[in-house]
């Protein structure tokens, strides 16, 4: 249906948040192959190499990844052992630009193109000269769906507090 909505002109990218397992993650890749996703965004939790190693081995989807990874050393293994085809680090996560840049020149050296998970100013300041990025995520303020979400995330809090008193 989104697909449909968005023609075959736009990238479509689904971000699944570290949220499924392996066996459910290559199910819902395997079916969503037809509508030609452009990646599919952390599918397993950071820490499940062994998952995103046996998702790249059963399906064709580009595997996007890093913005809850914390270290050059855990994107070297994301990279050296072919675990996903784009990193994402996050110039906060990662400890600072000193860190992301080390990041940069080591997906650089493979070849694997990066796309900057969020802080949008930071983000565009370091990717400004450097080949190798694909763009950098952004989610403006006002996004109806985000607003919604953390309200009803808030409200679900406030009826938990409430409930145990």
């Amino acid at each position: 249906m989104v697909r449909e909505a968005i023609g075959p002109d736009i990238k479509l990218m689904v971000d699944l948040n570290g949220s499924y397992s392996k066996e459910l993650a290559i199910k819902m890749i395997r079916r969503w192959e037809k509508y030609d996703p452009y990646w599919i965004e952390e599918p397993v939790a950071p820490d499940n190499f062994e998952g995103y190693k046996k998702i790249k081995k059963s399906t064709n989807v580009p595997i996007a990844a890093g913005e809850q990874h914390f270290t050059v050393y855990e994107f070297k293994e994301l990279i050296e052992k072919e675990l996903v085809d784009i990193i994402q680090p996050d110039v906060y996560y990662v400890g600072g630009l000193t860190e992301w840049l080390n990041i940069w020149s080591l997906a650089k050296a493979y070849n694997v193109p990066i796309s900057p998970h969020l802080a949008p100013v930071e983000s565009a300041h370091l990717v400004a000269a450097k080949p190798n990025i694909l763009w950098i995520e952004y989610v403006p303020p006002d996004n109806y769906l985000r607003t919604t979400f953390f309200k009803l995330l808030r409200n679900q809090n406030l009826y938990f507090s409430l409930k145990k008193e």
